[in-house]
């Protein structure tokens, strides 16, 4: 294969532009477009997009753009329809509600759909049912991962099951000479602070029980009820901001990056960092001396609750509906979801498969989750099931939390000002 690298200015923003042509492409064979950010090429998802070309001919054009800048430059290009074939969402689920609903195609005819789990396929579904999304990271949940070793030499035994004990264990840990709970804030990272907050927000459809997580969604999503009143969330994002407050978090949190992170995690240095089970696949690839077997899951309680994985649909790869080449952008889906490419695409990143025939094993954290989700202790995340959530507006808002410049109340009213934007802009009712 030869890899063309050439860094391009658009709309005023750097970006990286690769160009793979496969060995065996000929000029009779078509190119498609894939816009995408710098995150989630994955090594696994290279190895699919290279076996596609050298078994269609055809080749795949790979824009790539840092995550801090994919938003805009999406919403850029999808709007001028400027040749984009393939493109990566933001989270299957909430891109429903991110971005505008006519941008992908709906694959719901497709016949690989009928190999779908139930549960996989309402995993990934939109509100209506419809797909249009398949995986190129793991479904999966935010929690906390730990490091086993760091804490039997401390002497942790027992997971804590209310935030006071996990305060104390926190300090015990830094006793000992470790980072007790490292987070990313740097600019394009923040995404690394607020699996923290969608973790703890969880809590509050647990401690209401389905009657009153049914009522609490509704309310939400009828502008009945503001973020800004819901009592668990004010817990969570002052529970945060104490962590700062007390000295148990990495000193360089708001210049730290998700590689960043990973080398803290890897090399040994920190105790628990909060993700999701995206960070196994480049953890693994960067510190092969990192045994995956020392890495445990765990959630940080809500005050006298002991807390709760948020669950939340992967990142995947969708079909512009205003592409030149569907036939063959629907071609390719189909390559991804076949039952082959599917296992090798999981056994370099094992864990939640959408499809019942794939052996997509288990890893560190999907064997945790099982076991969160037997006690009952995996809840909504509250960017699935909100239609006007305010993700983007959230990682830059608890930036000034964290740093101590605003308090969870204003963080929170501040959200639902950019709720009722979002709201009004797509003419939900209530607003």
């Amino acid at each position: 294969m030869r890899i063309k690298k050439t860094a391009i200015a658009f709309v005023l923003l750097l970006s990286l532009v690769i160009t793979l042509t496969s060995c065996t492409s000929s000029q009779a064979g078509i190119t498609l477009s894939y816009l995408g950010d710098n995150e989630n090429h994955t090594e696994r998802l290279k190895r699919v997009l290279t076996r596609y070309e050298e078994e269609t001919g055809n080749t795949i054009e790979i824009l790539l753009y840092p995550a801090t800048e994919y938003d805009q430059i999406i919403r850029t290009r999808m709007m001028a329809k400027q040749g984009v074939d393939i493109y990566r969402n933001d989270g299957i689920v909430p891109a429903e509600f991110m971005w505008p609903s006519d941008w992908p195609e709906r694959l719901d005819n497709r016949a690989w759909v009928s190999r779908m789990s139930p549960e996989g396929r309402r995993m990934i579904s939109w509100s209506d049912g419809s797909l249009t999304s398949l995986p190129i990271t793991n479904n999966s949940g935010f929690g906390v991962m730990y490091n086993k070793r760091i804490f039997e030499k401390v002497g942790i035994t027992d997971k804590p099951d209310t935030f006071d004990g996990f305060l104390a264990m926190c300090q015990k840990i830094k006793d000992a000479g470790f980072i007790p709970f490292n987070i990313q804030l740097a600019n394009g990272s923040e995404f690394g602070t607020t699996h923290v907050m969608h973790q703890l927000f969880a809590n509050a459809f647990y401690q209401r029980g389905d009657a009153g997580t049914e009522q609490l969604i509704a309310g939400l999503n009828s502008n009945k009820i503001k973020l800004s009143e819901v009592p668990e969330f004010k817990e969570a994002l002052q529970q945060m901001a104490t962590l700062r407050e007390k000295g148990l978090i990495n000193e360089d949190f708001m210049a730290n990056t998700f590689e960043m992170s990973r080398e803290k995690f890897g090399t040994g240095k920190a105790a628990m960092h909060p993700c999701g089970d995206f960070i196994l696949t480049p953890l693994a690839d960067e510190y092969p001396e990192l045994d995956m077997a020392d890495i445990g899951f765990m959630t940080i309680p809500l005050g006298n609750s002991p807390g709760v994985i948020a669950g939340y649909t992967g990142v995947g790869l969708s079909i512009s509906s205003s592409s030149a080449n569907k036939e063959a952008a629907l071609a390719f889906m189909d390559f991804f979801a076949r039952k082959d490419i599917q296992e090798e695409f999981m056994k370099a990143g094992p864990g939640l498969n959408v499809f019942a025939d794939v052996d997509a094993g288990s890893n560190s954290i999907s064997y945790d989750m099982a076991d969160y989700a037997k006690q009952g202790r995996v809840m909504k995340n509250i960017g699935d099931v909100f239609v006007p959530w305010p993700e983007m507006e959230a990682r830059r808002i608890i930036q000034e939390l964290m740093i101590g410049s605003k308090t969870a109340e204003q963080m929170l009213a501040e959200l639902d000002e950019n709720v009722a934007i979002i709201a009004k802009g797509k003419g939900l009712a209530g607003w």
